[in-house]
């Protein structure tokens, strides 16, 4: 279903005209998509395993609090990325040198595998760019798709854009809770997302953030950096 046409760019932050509880589309002024939220589109088996990992304690001794743009919240962070120091170069995370770490990439690879398909119907020529990189300079251990992710143990709630990310992202949500819905101010959209739903969206270009909740509520987030997509900073300097 297709939402609006409002262009992602707008000059000021919208009130919440669409509430959206059902999968839909959102597109800019030149009818290309910058959101699609998808109901149940994983299957629950694969769900509810993603869901115990999270709430496993012994896999949650990996997490850490994280600060950033986004909030303080707690997080495990998997794949690659940039090292330190202005070496430029990408490493493996932590966790993902941890033999939990990679049998969690493996564990659940039926599921980055639906969302490597479904974002290549979404944006073939991102896709195409995603898996070049792959075989080029990177191991993307995402389904050879996605570079990096994360698994909310928490979710933050500041109002934010992803600045490393190349563009679009892919949000699992997971847990049992009320509210928390995700609030995206320029398009004046709310979506209603629960356990199992996703959100493939634009994630450098839209504004976004979790509205309070109550309960449990976390999160797998896929993604790729710019950089290690392009091989190049967005922004010469």
């Amino acid at each position: 279903m297709k939402v609006t046409k409002q262009t992602a760019l707008a000059g000021e932050q919208r009130p919440a005209r669409h509430y959206i509880s059902q999968s839909c589309k959102i597109v800019n002024s030149n009818n290309e998509p910058v959101l699609v939220f998808l109901q149940t589109l994983f299957p629950p088996d694969l769900v509810e395993s993603l869901s115990q990992d999270r709430t496993n304690p012994a896999f949650q001794k990996l997490s850490k609090e994280i600060k950033d743009c986004r909030g303080v919240h707690i997080g495990i962070s998997l794949g690659e990325w940039k090292e330190r120091g202005g070496t430029g170069r990408y490493g493996y995370t932590p966790a993902s040198k941890t033999r939990a770490g990679r049998r969690f990439v493996r564990k659940h690879k039926k599921l980055w595998r639906i969302a490597a398909l479904v974002m290549s119907f979404i944006d073939g020529k991102y896709a195409r760019t995603a898996r070049k990189a792959h075989g080029r300079n990177h191991d993307f251990v995402f389904d050879g798709f996605f570079g990096f992710g994360v698994l909310n143990i928490t979710s933050p709630q500041e109002l934010h854009r992803d600045y490393k990310d190349a563009g679009w992202s892919c949000l699992i949500v997971l847990g049992d809770y009320s509210g928390g819905e995700v609030y995206f101010p320029y398009l004046g959209a709310v979506i209603a997302a629960k356990q199992g739903d996703a959100l493939f969206m634009d994630s450098y270009l839209l504004w976004h953030c979790v509205l309070p909740y109550l309960g449990d509520r976390g999160s797998m987030v896929l993604t790729n950096h710019f950089v290690a997509l392009y091989g190049h900073p967005r922004h010469k300097r």
